[in-house]
């Protein structure tokens, strides 16, 4: 979630035991999460995007437009 400037990231994992094996102990359970992160800059939320893959997290925040630099022309006087 994207929201006042800030990055909410939320999750869960749970632990499966695969087909045709059987657990003696486990020693860890159902796992919730919430990390928050300030963002530096205004996002430009509609181009957001979020990609988990091989449990690797990737996310693009692209700046707004008011946040991006821009060229000002100078002009002698």
């Amino acid at each position: 979630t994207v929201q006042d400037g800030m990055l909410i990231i939320s999750g869960r994992r749970d632990v499966t035991t695969p087909d045709g094996a059987s657990t003696l102990r486990r020693e860890r359970g159902v796992l919730e999460f919430d990390r928050s992160i300030s963002l530096p800059t205004n996002i430009e939320v509609e181009g957001t995007n979020a990609v988990l893959r091989n449990g690797i997290l990737t996310l693009e925040l692209p700046k707004s437009v008011n946040a991006r630099a821009r060229q000002v022309p100078v002009t002698e006087g």
